[in-house]
């Protein structure tokens, strides 16, 4: 792997050892097709000091510094190692909005904020990584197929209108109303969307170590991440998590069955809250989807969230089981592949 300026990874790593920047790198820094690494720092008084050559040569050759930790290599090392290194043609690239401070890679401030790389530069192997996912994003439609066909079916035969679809449906016309007339709640949006985050990165046995919120974005740094811990914000409505979490545990104690209208009604205003806010924030362009490829992240998104309501609707309305509801998932799958079979030439 080699640098655009002519450098060894262990001649880089000596020219930063020891350096300190009063900087971090804030959420979507690194453009998903690596093409062009744009941190995005902002002034902090915590001082960052590189100090582990033989670690940081390992994970230079081991991945891309800019793929954030990887075998101790954090993303601020990455934002020092890259402005560090110059363009395939030598050259760096200045931008207006840049950081006020001392010449590149001098403590007290930092200049040069891009650096732009094309063909000869870094090889990036998660482009192979990001075509791999397009194939399967392309495999997982007839899932996505079938997951539909089995909603469908879910949906008629949960009834019950008056205690299940009356309340839920009104307290999604409650958030239209709300979302319509007065300003979004991006904060809390935010907080819930870092917190997903958060609360799959445990899962997977990760921990979070730094986690901002503000109502124009926010971001949470883990030890570890995967597809689904990236995906998750998007396909998982944490804060109807959290009031089906609290029903279910209360009922469990005290008789709440005459509350059951009021819980599908908050149900309802929760999940149009992810539903519409959700919708809203992808109209922008979002690092955790380009990342991962829009066909294979839309796919995972759209199984993911009708998934939740395959396995929730049986629960919520005791109409049907989850196991009928992924039986059908199952045959609508079949039934997808059966269909384009016949498109296909013999």
């Amino acid at each position: 792997m080699a640098d655009p300026a002519g450098r060894t990874p262990e001649e880089l790593v000596a020219e930063l050892l020891g350096l300190e920047m009063r900087w971090r790198v804030t959420e979507g820094a690194f453009h998903p097709d690596r093409s062009q690494v744009d941190p995005q720092l902002e002034p902090t008084d915590e001082v960052w000091k590189l100090e582990s050559r033989p670690q940081c040569a390992h994970a230079w050759r081991g991945r891309p510094p800019w793929e954030g930790k990887a075998g101790g290599f954090s993303k601020e090392f990455a934002a020092f190692a890259l402005l560090l290194s110059a363009g395939r043609d030598g050259r760096r690239t200045r931008r207006a909005n840049t950081i006020p401070g001392a010449p590149l890679g001098k403590p007290g401030g930092l200049r040069v904020v891009s650096a732009g790389f094309g063909p000869g530069g870094f090889h990036h192997p998660g482009r192979v990584l990001k075509w791999f996912k397009f194939v399967v994003g392309l495999l997982l439609l007839p899932v996505c197929a079938g997951a539909a066909l089995a909603l469908v079916r879910v949906l008629r035969q949960a009834g019950a209108a008056d205690l299940f679809w009356v309340p839920l449906l009104a307290g999604m016309a409650c958030w239209a109303v709300v979302f319509a007339l007065l300003p979004k709640p991006m904060w809390v949006y935010v907080l819930g969307h870092e917190l997903t985050h958060a609360l799959w990165a445990w899962l997977f046995g990760g921990e979070v170590k730094r986690l901002r919120v503000t109502a124009q974005g926010g971001h949470v740094i883990v030890t570890r991440s995967n597809f689904l811990i990236a995906l998750a914000p998007y396909f998982f409505p944490l804060y109807a998590a959290v009031v089906v979490a609290v029903f279910a545990v209360g009922s469990r104690f005290w008789d709440w069955r005459a509350y059951a209208p009021v819980f599908h009604l908050l149900l309802g205003f929760t999940y149009a809250f992810h539903l519409t806010l959700t919708f809203c924030v992808l109209q922008t362009r979002q690092t955790d989807i380009t990342e991962h490829g829009y066909v294979f992240s839309g796919a995972v998104i759209f199984i993911g969230n009708l998934a939740l309501l395959l396995v929730g609707l049986p629960l919520l309305t005791a109409r049907g089981t989850v196991g009928g509801a992924l039986r059908w998932w199952g045959e609508g799958v079949v039934a997808t592949v059966l269909w384009l079979r016949q498109w296909l030439p013999e």
